[in-house]
């Protein structure tokens, strides 16, 4: 993982000598899903994505999630601590400020589940890698050029039988 964003840093900075190139940030909240055992939980997170256009409407971008509250069900607690990755961003050209985007990239992220049971507690937390595909939907907004509100799902696919997934509202600022 760590070689991917070491990556993804030295083709930022090589890209900033690129005329045409943008920067963009962007800062969500959102509630996941996980689906594990037959139980779901909705968990709760923040997330941060970097990143900068390469080409009109095609972006390169790195991003990090992070636990704001676990949710619980029965005798379990679940919740995604971390999430961090990667992803190449295509995105429809505005019409009236609405814009379309799709994001496909990897991700490596931890799952723990807190059981609270008869025989006491125990915490199983497994890391799992995998494949991100997130579509969404972004306004611009007259207030500050460059700012942008959007509403994104996600979804966090590793070859385990369980499923994440996410739904989320955010603001970005992307660069002129």
């Amino acid at each position: 993982m760590l070689r991917l964003i070491f990556a993804f840093v030295l083709l930022v900075c090589a890209a900033q000598t690129h005329a045409g190139v943008r920067l963009y940030g962007d800062v969500q909240v959102g509630a996941g899903g996980v689906h594990h055992s037959d139980l779901d939980f909705y968990p709760r997170f923040g997330s941060f994505s970097a990143g900068l256009f390469v080409f009109k409407n095609i972006g390169v971008e790195g991003f990090v999630d992070t636990s704001f509250a676990s949710a619980e069900r029965s005798i379990f607690e679940v919740e995604v601590p971390r999430a961090a990755g990667v992803a190449v961003r295509f995105q429809s050209p505005p019409i009236s400020g609405l814009q379309a985007y799709v994001l496909v990239g990897y991700v490596d992220f931890t799952l723990e589940q807190k059981e609270n049971g008869l025989l006491g507690e125990r915490t199983v937390r497994q890391t799992y890698d995998g494949a991100r595909f997130s579509v969404g939907v972004q306004q611009r907004l007259n207030v500050v050029d460059g700012l942008i509100f959007g509403v994104e799902y996600r979804n966090y696919y590793a070859d385990s039988g369980i499923t994440v997934d996410g739904l989320s509202l955010g603001l970005r600022f992307e660069m002129q």
